[in-house]
């Protein structure tokens, strides 16, 4: 069965804020409740801040696809990224 791309599912974001300095974002926040997100989902992974590091790579051919393209595995959930204001979504 083909794929069929939904953009509905397709989302971009713009980078905000200092990825090295996540812990000040956690820590500055007013929400209390998203930081205790973070601190609990930290804790249940148990990751430091030092673990909390963009990874990059390349896209690999599939599926009748090119790739080639750069792919971006964020630390942290997009929710919780974009409450720290490290990310915004783009129009």
């Amino acid at each position: 069965m083909p794929y069929v791309e939904d953009p509905s599912k397709y989302h971009q974001y713009r980078i905000t804020g200092d990825f090295n300095n996540i812990e000040s974002y956690v820590n500055q926040t007013p929400d209390a409740v998203l930081r205790e997100k973070v601190t609990t989902l930290m804790d249940a992974y148990d990751l430091s801040y030092d673990d909390l590091k963009i990874q990059k790579g390349d896209i690999a051919p599939g599926f009748g696809s090119t790739g080639g393209g750069i792919q971006y595995e964020m630390p942290l959930p997009v929710d919780l990224l974009e409450g720290l204001v490290l990310i915004g979504k783009m129009k």
